[in-house]
């Protein structure tokens, strides 16, 4: 009878957690973060959300932590995310529940996921009450849902914990939907200046495509849901170090006693651990780990409008006319600056300063102006257009001061952006060759109409 206090008692609950809390600040990452940190730490100092799918709840709770404690704030953020995950899980379970979580934390491979300034943390934090309170009502569960899914969509497989046949699901969708609505900031988010262009609901396509896995594949394209057995591999021997304790001999008995007890939760842990490597392996698995640089830069992005491509008139100025691959557009931006260009211009929804854009073009946005427009009418400039039904392009056929206005791979130029161009030209090509890539036709044309003057140093 007398350890029942130590148990289940308040004070011991509230030691238990700030105990766990202590542990976690002083564990916490410190120096140059890695893998996302760099962005969340930008995030965290001057706004904005992280590159898509945009990870809106994570955005605000850095931005809050850096608001109301400043420098050390992320620490503080990540060390309660990570105690109060591991208070959730162990809560109720006495001394040793405490021991065991603290043991967690001297992990390093816990250490490492749950204090990383990344999702995981957050991610972590959610998916332990999603267990802790998973007999809870319908709309709870589905809130959990919605908010873990609004750090990363990784989320929606905190479902597996409660979804039965007994769910009601009108209120867990409900609860998913109101969870998922933070992700209506992003909007403001952009009408704030932010770098990452998120549209707006009203477009619900290039919204959607944004906030979900699609926006993965636009900015990280070859490395996304390749099917190789490698990352899967990478994140089963990571899930190993992080859960040994469990697995290992010494509790072996104790894990048989529990699965025929709870049987139950067993097999839904069982198949959401399946899930998160399913989840890996075929749509993101650079949540496997990536490698690091070990380099941190921080750059304002300049101010730019078309008052700026008149500073060299002589110069032709690249027009994307609705591109939709962001490594294209970083490509393109990298060609037009190596060919002395006097500018490069981007119509439609696709902002040139998107982070993979940025990375497309070696970060060469800064060396010549980079900006977005609605419409190609803007330009008092000839508009040249480049189509297969044009006229061969051929060398001096065109003004070097002219707008050469390109459209995407696959739909070529938009109907209003045909209708406004001055005329139509075609890169030569083989016969039964029908396209190139943006970038190498942005090449082509742009050092067959004005190739750059030679440097007097050049060999």
């Amino acid at each position: 009878m007398a350890e029942a206090p130590l148990r289940s008692g308040k004070s011991f609950r509230i030691l238990s957690f700030l105990l766990l809390l202590l542990l976690a600040w002083l564990l916490g990452q410190e120096g140059v973060p890695v893998e996302d940190g760099p962005e969340l730490l930008t995030v965290a100092r001057l706004g904005g959300t992280n590159h898509p799918p945009g990870m809106p709840l994570l955005s605000l709770l850095c931005r809050a932590s850096w608001v109301l404690l400043g420098q050390g704030g992320l620490r503080v953020l990540f060390a309660l995310m990570a105690a109060a995950s591991l208070w959730l899980l162990s809560d109720g379970r006495g001394l040793p529940g405490l021991i065991l979580a603290a043991g967690v934390l001297l992990l390093p491979e816990a250490r490492e996921r749950l204090l990383q300034w990344d999702a995981y943390g957050p991610l972590f934090l959610l998916f332990a009450a999603g267990y802790r309170f998973r007999r809870a009502d319908a709309l709870l569960a589905g809130l959990l849902t919605g908010l873990a899914m609004a750090v990363h969509p990784m989320g929606i497989l905190l479902a597996l914990l409660w979804v039965s046949r007994r769910t009601p699901p009108l209120k867990a969708l409900c609860g998913i939907l109101l969870g998922l609505s933070i992700y209506l900031a992003l909007p403001l988010y952009s009408a704030a200046g932010a770098v990452v262009d998120w549209g707006s609901p009203s477009r619900l396509g290039s919204f959607f495509r944004q906030v979900s896995a699609g926006g993965y594949r636009e900015v990280y394209g070859p490395q996304m849901g390749g099917q190789a057995l490698r990352p899967l591999a990478k994140h089963a021997i990571v899930l190993g170090k992080m859960l040994w304790p469990v697995l290992g001999a010494m509790t072996a008995i104790g894990l048989v006693a529990f699965i025929r007890r709870h049987w139950g939760i067993a097999a839904r842990l069982g198949a959401l651990l399946v899930a998160e490597g399913l989840f890996v392996w075929l749509v993101n698995p650079m949540a496997a780990g990536t490698s690091q640089t070990g380099v941190l830069a921080l750059a304002a992005r300049p101010v730019v409008d078309e008052t700026a491509l008149a500073a060299r008139p002589n110069r032709p100025v690249v027009v994307l006319d609705a591109p939709r691959h962001l490594g294209n557009v970083g490509a393109a931006v990298r060609v037009a600056a190596a060919a002395d260009a006097a500018g490069v211009v981007v119509v439609g929804e696709v902002d040139p300063w998107q982070p993979a854009a940025v990375r497309g073009a070696a970060g060469l946005q800064f060396a010549l102006p980079c900006l977005r427009v609605d419409a190609a009418t803007c330009f008092d400039r000839p508009l040249v257009g480049f189509d297969a039904g044009g006229a061969p392009l051929a060398a001096r056929a065109v003004a070097p001061a002219s707008a050469l206005v390109f459209g995407s791979e696959r739909h070529g130029l938009t109907p209003a952006t045909r209708r406004a161009v001055d005329r139509l030209v075609a890169l030569p090509m083989r016969r039964g060759v029908s396209s190139l890539n943006l970038a190498t036709a942005v090449a082509a044309a742009l050092y067959t109409v004005a190739p750059p003057a030679t440097p007097p140093d050049a060999a």
